[in-house]
């Protein structure tokens, strides 16, 4: 059996198979575990994580190997090295793969290294090592367009593969039964909170002096600043989640009417977009890096970008009538669905 070895970079945690649902992870990393336990069926998988030997979490699980990055040298073989994100494991290893993928996730190839971060943000690191490299696995058409842009399309097409994230099925969904636990006019936003969540309470805020009806719910508290937690104080109906794990986040996008994303961040692909829209949770965005991919017209595309003047005034017009257009969200909800559900 040939074997594939992931490094998963520098994590905010250490994490393996079984406790990753409670650790300061983000998509990047779920989507590399999830697609491990599919690839487990064809190859023997490795794993390799900071800072595991230490805490004592080394283990195999589902038939994949979680390796600390330390013991590196303790796999015998390796047909596939995937790189995902950071491009330091070209410091801290010696290649011994006989292909080697970078999987991208970030807008490119993330240059931190022990605190610091490559001159150029890596650009030239990147091209230069690129003749070692087999393939770059990028997430969306925006994503291959900015990334050819920053390292001057001195990248060569052919190993370049689009290929976006797949949905996590945490229990198969029947559509007929989608809204049985929904609450009307309630909106949520769970991504990074400097990702948008001021906007987004600023949002909500206007909303609420004309509708007492609507009502929040809002994620990841542990990293709120105290601009955040002040706006909060304003909100009416407002439920505050620390990081959480995926089930509650999941149960929450089952009763959401609305994923409200005022996003400032030039999203690669999107993980809960596509989220949302498997569990019904229609979606409302300004049409920003690739969310126009992820979502389309499946969603109420919002005017203009958050920072810009009077963006709130603007659109909370047309939020307000959609709401209300019950044959337009059956239509947005039921498209959403169907399209989240082919990608698994």
């Amino acid at each position: 059996m040939k074997s594939i070895c992931f490094y998963s970079g520098y994590t905010g945690d250490s994490f393996n198979g079984i406790n990753y649902q409670s650790k300061n992870i983000y998509g990047s990393e779920k989507n590399l575990i999830h697609l491990c336990k599919h690839l487990s069926k064809y190859y023997k998988i490795y794993i390799l994580v900071w800072n595991l030997k230490s805490k004592n979490e080394e283990i195999i699980h589902d038939n994949i190997y979680y390796i600390d990055c330390y013991n590196y040298d303790t796999i015998p073989s390796i047909d596939i090295l995937i790189i995902n994100r950071y491009l330091n494991f070209f410091i801290h290893f010696i290649n011994k793969a006989k292909k080697t993928f970078v999987w991208v996730q970030d807008l490119i190839g993330h240059s931190g290294y022990q605190g610091i971060h490559f001159d150029k943000q890596g650009k030239k690191f990147l091209i230069n090592i690129d003749p070692i490299i087999d393939k770059y696995i990028v997430l969306s058409k925006f994503h291959q367009e900015y990334f050819n842009a920053f390292y001057e399309n001195k990248i060569h097409q052919d190993k370049i593969n689009i290929i976006g994230n797949g949905l996590l099925k945490n229990k198969s969904i029947d559509f007929h039964k989608i809204n049985q636990k929904r609450i009307k006019k309630r909106f949520m936003f769970c991504s990074e909170p400097v990702r948008g969540l001021t906007f987004f309470l600023d949002f909500i805020e206007e909303l609420q002096k004309e509708d007492n009806e609507i009502s929040a719910c809002i994620f990841r508290s542990n990293n709120y600043t105290e601009q955040i937690f002040k706006k909060i104080k304003k909100i009416k109906n407002i439920t505050v989640y620390n990081t959480s794990n995926q089930q509650i986040l999941f149960d929450e996008f089952l009763k959401s009417e609305f994923l409200l994303y005022t996003c400032n961040f030039l999203e690669t692909f999107c993980n809960i977009a596509l989220e949302a829209q498997y569990h019904g949770c229609i979606c409302i965005y300004n049409s920003y890096g690739a969310l126009k991919e992820t979502i389309q017209d499946r969603g109420l595309i919002l005017e203009g970008h958050p920072t810009d003047n009077n963006f709130i005034e603007k659109n909370t017009l047309k939020v307000k009538s959609f709401i209300d257009n019950e044959q337009e969200k059956n239509r947005l909800q039921s498209d959403g669905y169907n399209y989240a559900n082919q990608q698994y």
